[in-house]
């Protein structure tokens, strides 16, 4: 079947293949790479989501490369720090940085760094942008949510990073819909939901789809169709409470 290359399309395909960037520099032809310890920095703090997955990741590699691949977590700014730390390092190949989409700053001239900085050297995997709140949210379906959120602007969220594309997305929305949202970035949004820090929270399809089975969390709302992730297919997405024809990513990112 025919699939038909939006500009919607084509932009989350760019913005979310820039997930895994490598400073690599000149390496002599003679130089057995690598030859020496890597480091896979991730931008959060240990024991958090993204965290857990660079430490599986490093096992994987090390086995693949043959030399010891160390986790390093550079929390901060969103995963901000981790970037820059990257971007302005030592180009030598020897420090790889797990990322997701977090290189925003980039696109909208907000960074202290160029693009030109970051290699990209492999795409680990796409996930799917979700709205959850707890089990005992009043919130049963996302036309709650939205109605409440209309009659009571300023509502937060918890997000991973306030530069990642699906926060962007989520603004969008909210203007788009006139909810005046708020965002609230935290380092574990599923930890900010169920605490209560946030009334509802924004993070990974995947994240989210233990804890939605597992009876703790429920999921309102995914930005891209929820079955591709496997979850509930009944879960809506945004072209069906928009349509399709309202871009869900800010025309700046075109």
């Amino acid at each position: 079947m025919e699939d038909t290359m939006t500009p919607r399309k084509l932009t989350v395909l760019l913005i979310t293949a820039i997930c895994f960037f490598c400073a690599f520099g000149t390496v002599q032809a003679a130089d057995k790479y690598p030859s020496r310890p890597i480091e896979l920095v991730c931008g959060y703090p240990p024991g958090t989501g993204p965290d857990i997955h660079n430490r599986i990741l490093a096992r994987f590699l090390e086995k693949q490369l043959g030399v010891t691949v160390v986790p390093i977590n550079k929390p901060g700014g969103g995963g901000g720090v981790a970037i820059t730390t990257t971007a302005t390092g030592r180009p030598d190949g020897y420090t790889v940085l797990n990322t997701g989409d977090y290189v925003i700053p980039v696109l909208t001239g907000q960074a202290g760094y160029a693009i030109e900085d970051l290699r990209v050297a492999a795409q680990l995997g796409l996930n799917g942008a979700v709205f959850i709140v707890p089990a005992d949210s009043p919130w049963k379906t996302f036309q709650d949510f939205l109605e409440y959120a209309k009659k009571n602007p300023g509502v937060k969220y918890a997000n991973p990073s306030p530069t990642s594309m699906a926060t962007m997305r989520t603004e969008n929305m909210s203007k788009h819909a006139n909810l005046k949202l708020v965002g609230l970035p935290v380092p574990d949004v599923a930890t900010a939901v169920l605490g209560k820090t946030a009334p509802i929270g924004l993070t990974a399809a995947a994240a989210a789809k233990g804890l939605a089975e597992a009876g703790r969390i429920r999921i309102l709302f995914s930005f891209d169709t929820a079955k591709d992730f496997g979850l509930d297919p009944s879960i809506p997405d945004f072209d069906k409470i928009f349509g399709k024809d309202t871009p869900d990513i800010p025309i700046a990112v075109y």
